[in-house]
């Protein structure tokens, strides 16, 4: 045996000592100990499993100990402090439970008539859900035995997430009027529930119920996928034409273009220029999908194919007279700055239209003749003749 000092405080400040303790630290794990007059303490990642404490025994869990499946006999005592987890605890009468601040009961907790459990400011009772079933037996079987104001948490997450159903928590619970905090396996709170509210929390509908003593939680998933709405002109014959994509309830939107097209996030309506199926799909936080699709077979590609830096500036009719001010659209004098805005590309419509496209690299000589060809693309530096104010260019 190893003689140590330790002090837990247990109500009001009350100190005692541990002596002729065993102490389970890590990497150890004891299975089956039956504490009847000596102690034991469990720390530093240290478990222990199925020990029976009875008699003067004592059980002490803290420090990142765990106990797993104790039960508490008469005269028995374990005591659970700042970073100890006890998990599933069965107090038998006469037998003491003690939980102080940071320390956490968690799982089944199974009290006889004539128990002794106290947990103080800050203890923490946690109603595991992620090891457990829907419709099964309450958690804790008399909640009205716990002396004190615990914390209570609902941990749903895990590889056995809950979904549907009702899971019974507690008995013995019609003085229960606390909220619980749902949280994560890493202690992260996701939301707060309170008796008779339904709280929004991952995309499931989480309710708190109270009914007759016995407290419940319902939880009910959404299984609705979001609903993707898209707006385009798919009739009239164009170059290109705005789709603009809405989602109903806020799920972030991806799109690709074609069947073998890359995924991208939707972020501002999108200029359609091909003709060409455009997927869309929104995700929630339950994990739902939505899908949409649009198909293009009106946009008119005889012209060039526009890259997506080109800026459409105007529309000159065929025959037409259309004036560049350099204010406009060449705004950076071209006879100082080296990267003037200039014509670049232009594309013939169906409607006998010329469509005048600018781009941020490139010169340009003006006046300029354009001829009936699908693309114009300038290569000519602007010179001082051309002039700073205006020029014009037609279409012949």
């Amino acid at each position: 045996m190893l003689y140590i000092l330790d002090v837990y405080n247990v109500m009001i400040n009350m100190e005692e000592a541990i002596i002729m303790a065993d102490i389970i630290s890590t990497g150890m794990t004891r299975d089956g100990v039956i504490l009847e007059q000596d102690s034991m303490t469990v720390l530093n990642g240290g478990t222990v499993n199925n020990t029976d404490v009875k008699g003067t025994g004592k059980l002490y869990v803290s420090s990142g100990g765990t106990a797993n499946s104790t039960t508490v006999n008469e005269y028995g005592r374990m005591y659970v402090s700042s970073g100890g987890m006890a998990n599933n605890t069965t107090v038998n009468s006469g037998g003491n439970f003690y939980v102080s601040n940071g320390g956490t009961a968690r799982g089944r907790l199974q009290f006889e008539g004539g128990a002794i459990v106290s947990m103080f400011a800050g203890a923490v009772l946690d109603f595991d859900l992620t090891r457990v079933e829907a419709g099964g037996k309450a958690l804790v079987n008399d909640l009205s035995i716990i002396q004190g104001a615990p914390v209570y948490t609902l941990t749903v997450d895990g590889d056995l997430k809950p979904r549907s159903y009702v899971y019974a928590l507690a008995e013995g619970a019609s003085e229960f009027n606390r909220t619980i905090s749902v949280v994560n396996a890493l202690g992260d709170e996701l939301g707060t529930l309170t008796v008779g509210e339904t709280v929004r929390i991952g995309g499931d509908d989480y309710t708190l119920n109270l009914n007759e003593g016995a407290l419940s939680v319902t939880i009910v998933p959404d299984v609705t996928p979001p609903v993707i709405t898209l707006s385009a002109d798919t009739e009239t014959v164009v170059l290109q034409t705005t789709l603009t994509a809405t989602v109903d309830d806020g799920s972030k939107i991806h799109y690709r273009i074609g069947e073998f097209g890359a995924w991208k996030e939707y972020k501002e309506p999108i200029i359609a220029s091909l003709n060409e199926t455009y997927y869309f799909m929104a995700a929630d936080e339950a994990g739902n999908i939505g899908t949409n699709e649009i198909t293009f077979a009106n946009i008119d590609t005889s012209g060039v194919l526009l890259s997506t830096l080109w800026t459409q500036k105007g529309i000159c009719p065929m025959g037409g007279n259309t004036t560049i001010l350099y204010n406009e659209y060449t705004p950076l004098d071209p006879s100082v700055t080296p990267d003037a805005h200039c014509l670049t590309g232009c594309v013939n419509t169906a409607s006998g239209q010329l469509i005048y496209y600018f781009i941020e690299k490139g010169w340009l000589d003006l006046p300029l003749t354009l001829k009936k060809s699908d693309e114009y693309t300038s290569k000519h530096k602007a010179t001082e003749e051309d002039g700073r104010s205006s020029h014009p260019f037609s279409m012949k």
